[in-house]
C-alpha cells in the first residue's frame, strides 16, 4: 500500500460529494496515470 499526504485549505467542507486524486507513474512510465476516488459525507 501507498500512501500520500493531501492538503486541503483550513476552512473546506464537502458535503455529499468525491474527493478524486490523480498520481502520475513515473515509475510504470511518463504517460501512466493512476486516480482513486473518496465519497464523502
Amino acid at each position: 500500500a501507498q500512501n500520500y499526504p493531501v492538503e486541503l485549505p483550513q476552512n473546506f467542507t464537502c458535503k455529499d460529494c468525491t474527493v478524486r486524486l490523480l498520481r502520475e507513474a513515473e515509475e510504470w512510465g511518463s504517460s501512466y496515470r493512476f486516480w482513486s476516488c473518496a465519497d464523502i459525507d
